[in-house]
């Protein structure tokens, strides 16, 4: 269940919307299941610093929640899809993306009704109606 967490300045709830499609998109086409893909944007409060200097310009900060099990090719592929779709809808001209791997077994999701283990099948479910 891939979770990607987007900090940056003012990105329009248009924009996050394109992006969280594209990256969805990019992630059903690797046999993700599309309602897996989780999107988030935070906003930047803060003047970000690289070696002491202040970043000019639209900068993005990327954090990405991903199955153990994934490669280091999946991780550049997406870093990749990442960056040009920043850079295509806010310009971005500096993007740190940082992967963190980790177990199914430590998510949990509920869907307002049902909740369950991502490393389950969907229909074992923890609460049910």
């Amino acid at each position: 269940m891939p979770t990607i967490t987007i900090q940056t300045q003012n990105l329009p709830q248009s924009k996050l919307r394109r992006l969280a499609l594209r990256a969805t998109i990019w992630c059903r086409d690797r046999h993700i299941d599309p309602t897996h893909v989780v999107i988030s944007a935070q906003n930047l409060n803060h003047q970000i610093y690289t070696g002491g200097v202040p970043r000019t310009g639209a900068t993005a900060i990327v954090s990405c929640r991903i199955g153990r099990h994934r490669d280091e090719e999946f991780m550049a592929s997406l870093a990749k899809e990442l960056t040009e779709a920043l850079r295509d809808l806010m310009m971005a001209d500096w993007i740190q993306l940082t992967f963190e791997r980790q177990d199914a077994s430590n998510t949990f999701i509920f869907d307002g009704q049902d909740l369950w283990n991502a490393e389950d099948d969907p229909n074992k479910k923890y609460i049910q109606p």
